[in-house]
């Protein structure tokens, strides 16, 4: 099992035990809580990648969150449902070029989903990345999970000082609920990540402001 997923080694405890649940096949859902900066989605990515691209355990990579804005909605966004959903994944766009990830990798093997598309669906050797996980409901979270079928894994990241969902708070959203559910699961993962990595100045303002 590598421990560098496309070329990423942790910076910390945390984050190497992070990278060893996702890479472990054992384990079906990965949950990554922990401050902005911590590490959550380039962790995520890069193993996705790891394991897409250079393993083949999954087909390909499928990230999807709630259209939550931070403030003011932006309102009704034209196009496809990548399109519509590019505003929403600037994480991800942001760790795919930190990665530099080549554009016609991207396209074949990452593909944007709109969290309330998921219903109906079947999921079958995916790899899919839940961001924000703390501003969806736990029924939202329910009907994603169940989606899964077989080797599917399922990586959610979130930060419960990040809520900015108006219809839930500490207590009542989906990454506190996993968490809570989950504790005796043997097929799951929590690893928190506290330490922010990104930069001092994120760091700071993270733990301070």
């Amino acid at each position: 099992m590598t421990t560098k997923p496309f070329g990423i080694k942790g910076k910390n405890d945390e984050q190497r035990r992070a990278i060893l649940a996702l890479m472990n096949p054992e384990i079906d859902l990965v949950i990554l809580s922990g401050i902005a900066g911590g590490g959550k989605t380039l962790l995520a990515l890069a193993a996705g990648l790891e394991q897409v691209i250079e393993q083949h355990m999954y087909t390909d990579i499928l990230f999807t969150r709630a259209p939550v804005s931070v403030g003011d909605e932006l309102g009704f966004l034209p196009g496809t449902i990548d399109e519509k959903m590019l505003p929403w994944c600037g994480s991800l766009l942001d760790n795919m070029e930190f990665l530099r990830l080549d554009v016609k990798d991207a396209e074949r093997y990452i593909s944007l989903t709109a969290m309330q598309h998921m219903r109906g669906r079947s999921l079958m050797r995916k790899y899919v990345i839940v961001d924000e996980t703390q501003n969806i409901s736990k029924d939202q979270l329910k009907v994603l999970l169940t989606r899964a079928g077989e080797d599917t894994k399922v990586v959610c990241l979130g930060d419960f000082e990040q809520i900015d969902n108006k219809k839930l708070g500490r207590g009542n959203n989906a990454l506190e609920y996993i968490i809570e559910k989950s504790a005796d699961c043997s097929f799951v993962a929590h690893i928190g990540l506290p330490e922010g990595v990104r930069s001092r100045l994120c760091a700071w303002a993270a733990g301070t402001l």
